[in-house]
């Protein structure tokens, strides 16, 4: 909670040199604070892969949920202010790096009670839409929507992922994601926007799909 704390009050004062136009000072400040609580600089979290990252902000006991949330929302910002600066276009790597590092906290059992994030994921998938994305990132926003209860956008994105560069892994998938709900209640996937018969439809379309591939 204390690092979390730490972290709203320096992002506040970043804020405020940002709006005085003191790029530089809001740099160095939030350089100070990612070096001191993260054992980070700015310049090696903006250059350094998810996996990269990941890997550094994990310890003996696994993965650090917290230090990668909050490495995910510095991303984030710096994302909205390249799109302040110089276009939406600037910003996709920054959101793409922090969708990353959240979908892998979410994975990893982080605790939304104290640093709400799906908001966050929620911005970070409007921004992306135009997008083209890889199909590992394609793979983890789908795993995060289903186990969220999102069915129905779940679908969204396998049927994206289908109809665009998604090929027999995309396919194999999105055949055991309805498979996989075929197995729950009617009223959990009612809840999820996505009615049985749907499911029944969209697993035919999948496998229909296979095997004209085949």
């Amino acid at each position: 909670m204390r690092m979390i704390q730490q972290f709203t009050n320096v992002l506040g004062e970043v804020l405020g040199l940002r709006k005085q136009h003191k790029q530089e000072l809001a740099e160095a400040k939030l350089d100070e604070w990612l070096g001191r609580s993260l054992g980070l600089s700015l310049s090696l979290l903006k250059s350094l892969s998810e996996k990269d990252l990941i890997q550094l902000l994990s310890n003996a006991n696994g993965l650090e949920t917290d230090r990668l949330i909050l490495a995910a929302r510095v991303l984030k910002e710096n994302g909205d202010w390249a799109a302040e600066d110089t276009g939406p276009e600037s910003a996709y790597p920054y959101y793409h790096k922090a969708l990353r590092l959240y979908l892998e906290a979410h994975h990893n059992g982080a605790n939304d009670e104290l640093q709400p994030y799906h908001e966050q994921i929620g911005e970070l998938l409007d921004s992306l839409k135009p997008y083209v994305l890889e199909p590992e990132t394609l793979s983890e926003i789908c795993r995060y929507l289903e186990a969220e209860g999102r069915f129905a956008d779940a679908e969204n994105y396998y049927g994206d992922w289908l109809e665009g560069h998604g090929g027999e892994h995309a396919a194999e998938q999105a055949e055991g994601f309805y498979r996989r709900l075929l197995a729950m209640e009617d009223d959990r996937l009612e809840a999820g926007q996505l009615p049985r018969d749907e499911v029944e439809d969209g697993l035919s379309w999948v496998q229909a799909k296979r095997e004209t591939r085949a």
